[in-house]
């Protein structure tokens, strides 16, 4: 059996990033380094943004795209994914390094729908509005069907010590969460 629930990557630059120079657009990124998605509620902003299709079934877009999300109960979570799995080679499973997210804006009232990243949005962050900073939380994991199931992101902060072992990544103080 295989799962891919440590499937994770970083990317290592030819050059450093001069965020003063040439890309002063562009700020480090806040990693959550210590778990802040245990914290989350309905009324904490969490936004999800990628590139992938609008449907499960449509086009992929030209422009970034973002969706409002909101925390979704682990146990349920798991369970929908351990059905869409159990006929697969795969046999993905959700696990303690994983959380589970669904549209704010689209709690499944109608059909089981959930709204939620879709496919070729894999690997996308998921950052919070926590203390008046923004916080990449997740990574987008899995995205079974976007319509009808959470979406299930990696918990950043579970891969604190390779992220920083591998990367010298040290959290900036611009990003401490009191």
């Amino acid at each position: 059996m295989q799962n891919h629930s440590n499937d994770i990557a970083l990317i290592k630059m030819d050059e450093p990033i001069d965020f003063a120079g040439n890309e002063s657009n562009l700020k480090p990124a806040c990693l959550d380094l210590s778990g802040l998605e245990q914290n989350l509620d309905d009324q904490t902003r969490c936004v999800a943004t990628g590139f992938g299709r609008l449907g499960n079934f449509h086009h992929l877009p030209d422009v970034l795209q973002q969706i409002d999300m909101k925390p979704y109960d682990h146990d349920e979570c798991a369970s929908i994914h351990h059905n869409f799995y159990r006929w697969e080679d795969s046999k993905e499973e959700v696990t303690d390094k994983q959380f589970c997210m669904v549209s704010k804006h689209n709690p499944r009232p109608v059909f089981d729908s959930y709204g939620a990243a879709c496919p070729g949005d894999s690997g996308g962050p998921l950052q919070c509005f926590i203390n008046n900073k923004w916080i990449q939380l997740g990574v987008t994991w899995s995205v079974t069907n976007c319509e009808r199931s959470p979406t299930v992101y990696q918990k950043i902060y579970k891969y604190a010590e390779f992220i920083e072992n591998t990367s010298s990544y040290k959290l900036p103080t611009s990003c401490e969460v009191q």
